[in-house]
């Protein structure tokens, strides 16, 4: 089955000290991960995403891009109670519209984006869905700091509107409002 969507935003993480990505029109999409971005690379350090390592162990890196959805970040912050919440404060990567439940898409399902530089597209590869953690919820709750509580309230109303973490399959270079390709496997 394949599903069609746009990509609306394309983001860089660089600041290792700061959760907070910022917006670019076009990236180089490496090997391993976007190019600039601190969560590139072939291997991470385990943290409390990956339990079964002491923090801190070396393991692959299953968690290369972080994609969101536009109409899920949407329900989020109305169930937040909230204006909005941008794909920026949580850190992400890509953001994506136009297909529904995202966030469940399961592990396998590849998202193939035209590549600037001509064929083939460039892959990604779905590894995971992004499970909640508290961290966007902080700034989240520094937008909206006459609303107590946000930063608790975050994990559960974006529990299966996260988004997914995915690797990269095929590299080249993207641009923002590209269209989307999804197939889910």
């Amino acid at each position: 089955m394949t599903l069609t969507g746009m990509l609306t935003g394309i983001f860089i993480a660089s600041d290792v000290n700061s959760l907070v990505s910022n917006r670019v029109s076009m990236v180089k999409v490496l090997e391993n991960g976007f190019e600039g971005d601190k969560h590139q690379g072939w291997f991470r350090n385990a943290d409390v995403k990956a339990r079964r390592y002491a923090k801190g162990t070396k393991i692959w890196n299953s968690r290369q891009i972080s994609i969101v959805a536009e109409e899920e970040l949407a329900l989020a912050a109305k169930d937040l109670g909230i204006g909005k919440i941008e794909p920026e404060w949580l850190g992400a990567n890509i953001c994506i519209s136009g297909i529904l439940d995202f966030s469940l898409l399961s592990p396998g399902t590849k998202i193939f984006i035209p590549n600037e530089n001509g064929c083939p597209e460039v892959g990604l590869y779905i590894t995971a869905s992004n499970k909640p953690c508290i961290g966007p919820g902080k700034v989240i709750q520094s937008h909206y700091p006459q609303i107590s509580r946000l930063d608790l309230r975050f994990v559960k109303a974006v529990l299966n509107k996260r988004g997914v973490v995915a690797v990269v399959e095929h590299e080249g270079h993207i641009k923002e409002y590209s269209p989307v390709s999804i197939v889910i496997q």
